[in-house]
């Protein structure tokens, strides 16, 4: 693993719209952008999380694709699988 970043294994994980389970995800340490992120008050807690996880994200599974991360971390899937859970996101 590269310094900086970790390796997480997940309670349930993101299953994708084949029933795949990503279950592992790869996190970064935070940078001033995800700092800012996290005080910026303009927006919700519950979307600066999402933010922040997302920004975080390197890797959900197999998954390296901001777009599906963040789409799975933040609930708007729009029927394409299921979420990572509350217990996840702790």
């Amino acid at each position: 693993m590269l310094i900086g970043r970790m390796e997480f294994e997940l309670p349930c994980g993101y299953v994708d719209a084949a029933g795949t389970v990503h279950n592992t995800i790869i996190l970064k340490e935070m940078t001033g952008i995800e700092e800012d992120i996290m005080d910026d008050d303009k927006v919700s807690v519950t979307t600066r999380i999402t933010n922040l996880l997302s920004s975080c994200c390197e890797k959900l599974g197999t998954i390296e694709d901001k777009a599906v991360i963040k789409a799975a971390i933040g609930d708007k899937l729009n029927g394409d699988g299921m979420p990572l859970t509350a217990a996840d996101r702790i």
